[in-house]
């Protein structure tokens, strides 16, 4: 998954590419995980749209954390088995990727 940071809607704005990069990496480290853990049930890995390459555009990128985030949830039992992970992570992350959405709409609707 590459992250095309050239396509940021805030290029020049320093904390908000900050918060950016964390919440990419973070979305990348649990994305590796539930590969991991659900590596043998692609249906999993599908309902999580998770089963193909992440986009690289920061806008659909950014939609497509929250969805797996709003999904996640759902399939969390094997992920708090395996990696300790408990739902206040996602409900975090997706506060996160929420308020980075807020933000960019924030933005194109002043543009």
């Amino acid at each position: 998954m590459e992250n095309n940071s050239a396509n940021l809607p805030f290029a020049n704005n320093q904390p908000w590419q900050d918060d950016y990069q964390s919440a990419f990496l973070a979305y990348r480290e649990y994305v590796s995980l539930a590969h991991i853990a659900y590596q043998n049930e692609p249906d999993v890995l599908y309902a999580l749209r998770i089963d193909r390459p992440s986009a690289s555009e920061a806008t659909d990128w950014l939609q497509q954390a929250r969805y797996f985030y709003t999904q996640i949830p759902a399939y969390n039992d094997l992920l708090n088995q395996k990696f300790g992970l408990k739902p206040e992570v996602w409900a975090q992350a997706l506060m996160e990727i929420h308020a980075l959405l807020d933000l960019e709409n924030s933005e194109l609707l002043s543009e």
